[in-house]
């Protein structure tokens, strides 16, 4: 695709000439085309002419004038023997690009280079009445599509003779007479301002080149609506190669019928197309009228959307339709969207919302001031696609201000855009121009370079034999004005085998026994810059879910500054309100990567954190909930809600349920991105009978977290008790879960292990299970035997291997001094994502409650191993005869003591596994 960055500020450029329209010849014509007829409105050849005299003909009929100032003089004819006035009115009158500052609209008479349609004052021009009911008037017109309709004893009624396309259920518009005839002006080079030039509107004489337009009837968000469709000449339904789709909205009071007449698209296509300006393309109109198109946010402008209906309808409804029936691509790059006034701010919410489901986006008189929109720096690949934005000269200062809002939010965040102004006004003179010079100059250009990526943008993994870890994961970003890009995350690597070696190893040079590990340094790796805007970079991974972001230099004014982004094609999943503290870019993707059994250490295998491919998944949501009680008031948070697959709110028995806490810097998306812990329950529930679980995480900021409100080894009063008297009251009052100790679980990582260590001293038998990952604290202001004389839950205690283990083995040691029995695991990770997701997928497969095929089944041996072969039958001994009876033996001396054993050296450290035997502590189950 080619991104144009132009900025017009010579309007001469805005309409450079395209061609003028193929004109036949006879012998006795003059050199100035005068007497030949160029078109000709519609009637019955069968109509009776009731002595209309022979030079006129009912509708419109154009002809070359030497007299006329434009060349072209337009002949309008009506018939009707009823009609007591007929008034000719239209988009006509016309104004001077040369003194804008003058607000005088002139008669297409008084016409000369430098004046144009302009909207804002209407011709309004009685037709002489010559008998036999018809009606006539004559006027000299510039170039272009000029929209018109007659006004008929004060009912405004389109030119039958010239009628606009309808859909065949015969409605048209909100208002059902409010209809347009068009009427199609050649252009004169010698007597029109080369602006003038609007040939492209005007329709092919060779029919063979004009494609085709139908009306489809389909079944609408709001039952059923029609379609415009137009189709390109020579369009075939079985072509191998989908063709490119452009999407069309009206504006306020339109329909589906505006673009495809009055905008001129249709003929604006036929002779792109024939002229190879543009690719064969189907368009598309739609009637937003039954979809809420004008109902606007509380206290909000209708031109400021948030248009949710029309949005849904084209992405829910009007695509698939599209796709199935019309041979079109479902491709970004071959999809456009555009739209005329409040159509252009019905783009605008799709730019900002669907980003990435198109490639070219048109705002044509239109795009709200973004009241309901976030800001830009927030919107992943804002930049990558191309952006039109146009309007009238002419048009009145209250829609340039608020359509411009928008354009100019954008240039504030340095994102580039189009901006074109053409001499017309918030009309169809207008749209017609700018729909144009989108068409021709922006769309599908056949002459761009074009760069085909090694893989989809976003990340991809594929299997590789030339990979040391049998896998490698290729990384493609689009940022045509970044200047440098890396991938960069915690994929660095250290040795299992030995501990004490802290350097670090690139995933190119894996060998069994490395692992990823966070913190730093992390991966450093360039992406190298293909061309167009595309930058790649691949290498090998390991099996499992691991984080990594994008550092991007692409600052113009201080190309030494980088910023941090997630991947916008592998985004995380984000909640509404605030994402993350400290730092609002401090985001992770997630890559996941199949765990390869020859080529990689059994520990690599964490095939829980893959996501299934089944359609056996949950559904993850954020919803919001008023963290107040009679103590405190927090306002408004949000949840994530893991809710199993098959979720039944109904369901008799109550489903169990597990909270998790994030840790400093975190928030309610951590444990569903780094922690991959919607992917762990959907395969333990699928596969190893997890029972099915609902899985909620918090957000600990508002509530004093961290280490003001207690750090490690202090306690959590405001998040334990909003866990307490807000989430959990919350959670089973809406999505029946459990309200009893045996079906709640509670787990935290890094300081939310801290948070869970207060719950589980002060509120021990609220939660029956506890998982405390990274965390916990020292547990120093607790009486530890009085915690220990409790009916005490399933505790289940565990770090990554990698990290400061005299941060966190306090806590163990502190329940072991009481002899308080719980789970310890060490796991190949630091203090990382990496390490969290083992241990909760260790937790809850393992502690959980199981089903009764999960308690049945044998233990649970690691997934990589073989099973174990059948034992021989034992032999068959003969039956031995009776042996007599044997004395008593005498007893035997006493032993000499034995002397003191020498002291035992220290033992070396080794890495505990989660199925080896623990010697140091119990494990409750």
């Amino acid at each position: 695709m080619r991104k144009m960055l132009l900025t017009l500020l010579s309007l001469n450029l805005a309409l450079a000439p395209i061609g003028s329209i193929f004109v036949n010849h006879n012998d006795d014509q003059d050199e100035n085309n005068e007497g030949i007829i160029i078109e000709t409105g519609v009637y019955s050849a069968e109509d009776e002419q009731e002595s209309l005299p022979s030079e006129l003909v009912r509708g419109v009929t154009v002809v070359a004038d030497a007299d006329s100032p434009t060349g072209f003089t337009a002949t309008f004819v009506y018939h009707n023997p009823d009609a007591e006035e007929v008034i000719l009115t239209g988009h006509m009158m016309l104004r001077d690009y040369y003194n804008r500052e003058n607000i005088t609209h002139y008669h297409p008479r008084d016409f000369r280079p430098g004046l144009f349609p302009a909207g804002g004052a209407y011709l309004d021009a009685p037709m002489a009445d010559i008998g036999n009911g018809y009606w006539v008037y004559s006027v000299p017109l510039p170039g272009g599509g000029l929209p018109y309709w007659f006004v008929v004893d004060g009912v405004r009624v389109y030119d039958p003779y010239n009628a606009p396309p309808r859909p065949s259920y015969g409605g048209r518009r909100i208002h059902e007479n409010e209809a347009y005839s068009v009427v199609h002006v050649p252009w004169h080079a010698d007597l029109q301002h080369s602006l003038n030039n609007r040939d492209v509107e005007l329709p092919l004489l060779d029919e063979a080149q004009r494609g085709s337009v139908q009306f489809v009837p389909y079944d609408s968000r709001d039952g059923q609506q029609y379609l415009g469709v137009y189709l390109p000449p020579g369009f075939d339904a079985d072509r191998a190669e989908p063709y490119p789709v452009i999407f069309l909205s009206h504006g306020m009071g339109g329909d589906q019928t505006d673009w495809l007449w009055v905008g001129g698209v249709p003929n604006i296509m036929d002779n792109l197309i024939a002229q190879g300006l543009t690719e064969p393309a189907v368009v598309v109109t739609m009637n937003q009228n039954h979809h809420d198109f004008m109902v606007p946010l509380p206290g909000v402008s209708i031109f400021n959307g948030p248009f949710y209906g029309p949005v849904e309808n084209l992405m829910h409804y009007i695509l698939p339709l599209v796709e199935a029936e019309f041979n079109v691509s479902s491709q970004a790059e071959d999809r456009a969207v555009a739209g005329l006034s409040m159509g252009g701010a019905f783009a605008t919410h799709l730019l900002v919302y669907y980003t990435d489901e198109f490639s070219y986006f048109g705002m044509m008189s239109g795009g709200g001031n973004m009241v309901p929109f976030p800001g830009f720096a927030d919107i992943p690949n804002i930049d990558a696609p191309t952006i039109f934005f146009g309007h009238g000269m002419f048009a009145p200062g209250f829609f340039v201000n608020m359509y411009q809002a928008f354009r100019t939010a954008m240039a504030d965040a340095g994102i580039e855009t189009t901006n074109y102004q053409v001499p017309a006004g918030h009309d169809q003179n207008a749209w017609a121009q700018l729909f144009t010079i989108f068409a021709r100059d922006y769309l599908w250009q056949s002459d761009e370079v074009v760069i085909t990526p090694p893989a989809e943008r976003g990340v991809t993994v594929m299997a590789d034999a030339a990979s040391p870890t049998g896998y490698t994961a290729t990384f493609v970003y689009y940022n045509p004005d970044a200047t440098r890009v890396e991938v960069r995350g915690d994929m660095m690597m250290r040795d299992i085998y030995n501990m004490e070696n802290t350097a670090r190893y690139h995933p190119r040079d894996y060998r069994a026994g490395l692992f990823p590990v966070g913190g730093s340094p992390n991966l450093h790796e360039p992406m190298v810059y293909l061309g167009n805007g595309y930058w790649t970079t691949s290498f090998p991974m390991t099996g499992g879910g691991t984080g990594y972001w994008l550092q991007v230099w692409d600052n113009a004014e201080n190309p030494n500054a980088s910023r941090r982004l997630a991947d916008p094609y592998n985004m995380p999943p984000q909640s509404p309100g605030d994402f993350r503290t400290g730092n609002n870019n401090d985001v992770l993707s997630v890559v996941h990567v199949p765990w390869h059994n020859e080529l990689q250490h059994e520990l690599n295998n964490r095939h829980l954190e893959m996501p299934r491919a089944d359609g056996q998944t949950g559904v993850v949501q954020f919803i919001p909930y008023y963290a107040n009680n009679s103590d405190n008031d927090w306002g408004r948070q949000y949840l994530g809600i893991y809710l199993p697959y098959g979720f039944d709110v109904n369901r008799a028995e109550e489903f169990p349920v597990v909270y998790a806490s994030h840790g400093i810097f975190g928030d309610q998306t951590d444990w569903f991105n780094i922690g991959s812990a919607q992917h762990i329950l959907d395969n333990l529930i699928a596969d190893y009978g997890l029972e099915p679980t609902i899985f909620v995480t918090m957000n600990q900021n508002p509530f004093g977290f961290g280490f003001a409100g207690g750090g490690f080894n202090g306690r959590h009063p405001n998040p334990v008790e909003n866990i307490r008297y807000n989430i959990m009251p919350f959670v089973e009052e809406n999505f029946n879960a459990s309200n009893r100790p045996e079906g709640r679980s509670f787990v935290g990582l890094s300081m939310g292990g801290a948070v869970a260590s207060h719950l589980l001293y002060e509120h021990t038998n609220e939660f029956a299970y506890f998982g405390l990952f990274s965390g916990g604290g020292d547990m120093r202001d607790r009486d530890l035997d009085d915690l220990a004389s409790r009916e005490l839950p399933t505790i289940v205690f565990g770090y990554g291997m990698f990290a400061n283990s005299a941060q966190y083995m306090p806590f163990s040691h502190a329940l072991a001094s009481v002899d308080i029995e719980h789970a310890l695991y060490r796991v190949p990770g630091a203090h990382s994502g990496e390490a969290w997701s083992q241990m909760f997928a260790i937790f809850a497969r393992d502690y959980l409650w199981q089903t009764e095929v999960a308690c049945e089944r044998p233990p649970v041996r690691p997934p990589w191993l073989p099973p174990l072969p059948p034992l021989p039958p034992l032999p068959e001994f003969p039956s031995l005869p009776g042996l007599p009876s044997l004395p008593p033996l005498p007893p035997l001396p006493p032993l000499p003591p034995l002397p003191p054993l020498p002291p035992l050296p220290e033992l070396p450290s080794f890495p505990w596994f989660p199925w080896l035997p623990r010697p140091w502590s119990n494990i409750a189950r």
